[in-house]
Formats: C-alpha cells, structure tokens, sequence
C-alpha cells in the first residue's frame, strides 16, 4: 500500500511472491481492487 501510494498512478502494477508469507497480502491487495502481478516460485529442484 505504501509502495501504490507513494507511485500515485491508478495502473502500478506490484509484483507479490507466491510465498506462505505473500499470501495474506495478495488477499488485502486483491480486496483492494489494486492491480497485482502474482509471482511464481520453483525450487532449484523443479527448475531441473
């Protein structure tokens, strides 16, 4: 939120990691009608 205000532009677009931790915010910032890009994380091992 402080990132989207500071920016004052109705089309940033932030950037949430798909993480245990990411998921709450993707929630608050979804409720919030704010454009987010949801990132995806792969183990090293998947990558191989």
């Amino acid at each position: 939120m402080r990132l989207w205000a500071a920016v004052e532009r109705l089309n940033l677009m932030i950037k949430v990691p798909a993480t245990p931790a990411g998921i709450p915010a993707i929630r608050t910032l979804v409720s919030r009608r704010l454009h987010i890009n949801i990132t995806l994380l792969f183990s090293v091992k998947v990558h191989e």
